[in-house]
């Protein structure tokens, strides 16, 4: 951007000395008094513009920003006192996967349900400066409701919050918003079987092709049988699924988990997109869904 600014800046100045037109690099010969103060108002401006244009650190992909920004969202939900939520920041093996799932090359649109302090949507606008993040939640906190403004006020192009219930607000907005396809879509709402397994089936209705879907809490039995039942309907394909039995978080986190576990997969959405890749021709599935303990 600053180069851009930049070339216009001096092609202005350029014009201004009137040698352009002579097809000439412009010289000092008979320069005006404008000449002389737009060249030394083009010294003057040049490290403030240069300054301006320049991202903020929170703006700039990588590991640590992603990681410093979630913290700022985990001490701005303390605000509140009635915080008391887990996140994926809190190991680093899944943090690193999620970031590193969200950054991938061709993701354009994040979805999520269950935005709760804005941890993970932190990782994901972070980990990929080009796609925009359609968070999902019941909003039943204050403080879910006090950093989703102030995320928006920090990525106001990038981020979009949906308050209410994700059994609609996601069919709606798949109805609404055809023009949205997710390639990541991650699943961290209602934790009861029938919440989990709702999501994933609407959400699949709403992947790209080349989409992956990470589903937070794979240890938990309830979220455990709804990740196996969409295995069963054919609604989704686990490539695999993590327990970090020795989370090690920053010490700005307060909760100290006894693990963290999740899986990865992705949606089968030939069904609804005939152009869409058909990856396998009998599914890898597993009858029962196990969780690999990372223990290194």
């Amino acid at each position: 951007m600053w180069e851009l600014l930049k070339t216009e800046i001096l092609l202005q100045t350029f014009e201004k000395l009137g040698d352009l037109e002579q097809g000439a690099l412009p010289g000092i010969r008979n320069m005006s008094p404008w000449s002389v103060t737009s060249g030394w108002l083009l010294l003057v401006l040049h490290p403030m513009v240069q300054a301006a244009a320049a991202p903020r650190w929170w703006e700039v992909s990588s590991e640590e920003n992603a990681k410093s920004l979630a913290l700022y969202f985990d001490r701005e939900a303390r605000r509140y006192f009635v915080y008391t939520e887990g996140t994926i920041a809190s190991s680093e093996k899944a943090f690193s996967m999620y970031f590193n799932v969200a950054r991938g090359p061709t993701v354009q649109n994040i979805c999520e349900v269950g935005f709760n302090a804005g941890h993970s949507t932190a990782i994901y606008i972070n980990a990929n400066p080009q796609a925009k993040v359609y968070s999902f939640d019941i909003g039943q906190f204050p403080y879910t409701r006090g950093n989703a403004k102030l995320m928006k006020e920090l990525f106001p192009d990038r981020f979009e919050y949906i308050s209410g219930p994700s059994a609609e607000t996601v069919k709606t907005f798949a109805e609404e918003r055809p023009d949205v396809r997710c390639d990541v879509i991650s699943v961290d709402g209602d934790h009861s079987t029938e919440g989990t397994l709702a999501d994933l089936d609407n959400f699949r209705k709403l992947a790209s092709c080349r989409n992956w879907v990470l589903m937070d809490d794979a240890g938990w039995n309830s979220t455990n049988s709804a990740w196996q039942m969409a295995k069963d309907l054919g609604i989704l394909t686990q490539v695999e699924c993590f327990a970090d039995m020795n989370p090690r978080p920053d010490y700005q986190f307060m909760e100290y988990p006894e693990n963290r576990s999740w899986c990865l997969g992705f949606f089968n959405v030939h069904d609804f997109d005939d152009t869409c890749p058909v990856w396998f021709e009998e599914s890898p599935n597993t009858k029962r869904t196990f969780v690999r303990p990372i223990e290194i």
